[in-house]
């Protein structure tokens, strides 16, 4: 059995990667993760820069084609769902009231143009203010700061 040199114990050889038996698995995710939190901002920066490159966006819009890509959407809409079935209600009834007429879309209260439902706090069903994707996209920064933060906003 190999023995890891950073953190000097011996372990079975399933512990250790093919290209790296020198350092058990633990100890290179650990290097790994330290080295990524070393250098964060710069990583963050690329990972911005790489998303918005042509070839990647065609890699993803190629990988949502397939199979896999299909059952990982729906994966990740089936957990969205359930983390967050108040959303989801707020949502579904918004969407009944604009069918049945009991509430009629407006214009974005910031700037006019067309909008979108915007719940300050989703147990308010149908409690919502008009704003458009970009005022809408701004007004969840500010709510999400406020609930990390604790505050009241």
């Amino acid at each position: 059995m190999p023995t890891c040199r950073k953190c000097q114990k011996t372990k079975k050889s399933q512990y250790f990667y093919e290209s790296n038996q020198s350092w058990c698995k633990g100890c290179v995710r650990t290097a790994a993760t330290a080295s990524r939190n070393r250098r964060i901002d710069a990583v963050r920066e690329y990972d911005r820069v790489r998303g918005r490159t042509d070839v990647h966006r065609e890699r993803v819009h190629q990988y949502a084609q397939t199979k896999g890509g299909k059952d990982a959407h729906r994966r990740a809409n089936r957990e969205w769902r359930w983390r967050n079935k108040d959303k989801l209600a707020a949502h579904n009834a918004v969407a009944g009231a604009l069918v049945k007429g009991t509430l009629t879309r407006q214009s974005c209260e910031r700037c006019g143009d067309p909008s979108q439902a915007h719940h300050d706090d989703y147990s308010k069903l149908l409690e919502v203010r008009w704003l458009c994707a970009t005022h809408h996209r701004e007004a969840d920064v500010v709510r999400r700061r406020c609930e990390t933060d604790g505050e009241r906003c």
